[in-house]
């Protein structure tokens, strides 16, 4: 995924208390050099699963296709990643209740996008976004769920052990997976994990901050990859992180970067009403 740059004809700001970038108008997207790391939505070594043993995963489609994951959290609001969202809500739909993104459950449109206001492209720094959804999803309620938010004040300890959901590709430059796959993968303290991309960090600029979370082995072998961005890292049953990029896929010495959710969770109560 390169870095989009967005050249906005409309309006694209809904001022207020909270910190948000309402996008509701067309825009056209310029795609430059690849940053490096790529926001990669980065499964490597997983295995299939049925949409039951993670039944608040969407498949996040880009004019119909698969594109990105997403996070149910109410039966009206979704969490992805804010590097997923790069145009009017228009172009952007969600299979639910499904473990193939192709088919079976049921296709919602998405009627609002907002991401983060402080979502930065370049630093890949608070990547998050909320998406609101058309219509309640009855026709698929028996088998959809919610993503549990944290606590206020919960965080996830260094080598608890976490596990991500999608249907990227499992190497770099691979094709999607058509059915569902997860990985479990241990959480690294942000410590750790700068100190791993601390020579990555001095050439991109790109550093770990308290809005990231970082998950993964030291030998690699294990991971999200490209086309999971926005899906779910659960620890404990709580939504831990949101995947957002990292060095490759599944590269020994690099754990997999994700927004950190529960720093965001009073952006998302506020916004959401939760």
């Amino acid at each position: 995924m390169t870095r989009m740059l967005l050249v906005v004809f409309f309006a694209i700001v809904a001022v207020c208390s909270c910190q948000y970038v309402l996008i509701d108008k067309r825009e056209d997207l310029l795609e430059p050099e690849p940053l490096v790391p790529l926001p990669d939505g980065r499964i490597v070594g997983g295995w299939p699963v049925n949409i039951t043993s993670h039944p608040y995963q969407a498949s996040f489609h880009n004019w119909h296709r698969h594109s990105c994951g997403g996070v149910l959290i109410a039966p009206d609001w979704i969490v992805t990643a804010a590097h997923c969202v790069s145009a009017g809500p228009h172009r952007y739909s969600f299979r639910l209740g499904s473990h193939l993104w192709a088919s079976g459950g049921t296709v919602l449109m998405a009627t609002h996008l907002l991401r983060h206001a402080q979502y930065n492209a370049t630093t890949i720094d608070y990547d998050i976004a909320l998406v609101r959804l058309s219509m309640a999803q009855s026709a698929v309620e028996d088998i959809i769920g919610y993503a549990q938010l944290p606590p206020e004040g919960w965080h996830p300890t260094a080598g608890s052990l976490a596990t991500v959901a999608g249907w990227g590709t499992p190497f770099a430059g691979g094709s999607l997976m058509d059915e569902l796959q997860e990985v479990t993968v241990p959480i690294v303290n942000n410590e750790s994990c700068q100190e791993f991309y601390s020579d990555l960090s001095n050439r991109t600029g790109i550093f770990i901050t308290d809005r990231m979370v970082c998950a993964g082995f030291t030998e690699g072998g294990q991971d999200a990859c490209s086309g999971d961005s926005g899906g779910p890292l659960m620890v404990d049953g709580y939504l831990t992180g949101i995947v957002s990029w990292g060095n490759g896929c599944a590269r020994a010495g690099f754990p997999g970067v994700y927004a950190s959710v529960p720093h965001f969770v009073p952006w998302i109560k506020e916004i959401t009403g939760l």
